[in-house]
């Protein structure tokens, strides 16, 4: 495994100074930037943008930086790197890769009927919460032919089954 720099160059800039990249393929729709922007009111600034020194232009944070412009906002710490565009349009690919990011478990369900109970209604809606129970319908886990016993729990259709000896969770719709 190669080494993997644990410390990055963090410094603060205008965002009037960073360029977006002409390049990016991600866009953000209406619902979803209000999402964010509740989010980011919410919980601040909890991932910082990433620069390139040597072009100015942005590699991850496209839609972060338009809610912290519509917010007034002047300066914010961002993360420098120092790409080559080759490298940087790479980076860019790969920060935002949903085939990087992993997939939602079974333990999702569980999870957002928790949040839906405790937090206010306004908030679960405006953090867009709902809309992940469209990805638990998606989710269809194959059990194991050899499974046998387990612990089941149902929540909106989908049936969570934990297995007494390991923990690993499965899911199926019913």
């Amino acid at each position: 495994m190669p080494e993997i720099n644990v410390k990055p160059e963090i410094a603060e800039m205008a965002l009037a100074k960073i360029k977006p990249a002409p390049y990016n393929p991600r866009q953000i729709g209406d619902a979803a930037f209000a999402g964010l922007q509740e989010s980011m009111s919410k919980f601040g600034l909890l991932d910082l943008l990433v620069v390139n020194r040597r072009t100015g232009r942005l590699i991850a944070g496209h839609q972060r930086l338009k809610v912290l412009q519509a917010a007034g906002v002047k300066r914010v710490p961002v993360i420098q790197v120092d790409f080559d565009e080759v490298t940087e349009k790479a980076a860019n690919l790969a920060l935002n890769s949903q085939q990087l990011a992993g997939q939602w478990t079974a333990a999702l369900a569980p999870l957002l009927d928790e949040l839906r109970e405790q937090l206010p209604s306004d908030e679960y809606l405006a953090l867009r919460l709902e809309e992940l129970r469209g990805e638990i319908a998606a989710m269809e886990i194959q059990m194991p032919k050899d499974f046998k016993e387990f612990d089941e729990s149902t929540a909106n259709g989908i049936t969570i089954c934990k297995c007494p000896t390991c923990g690993h969770e499965h899911a199926r719709k019913d």
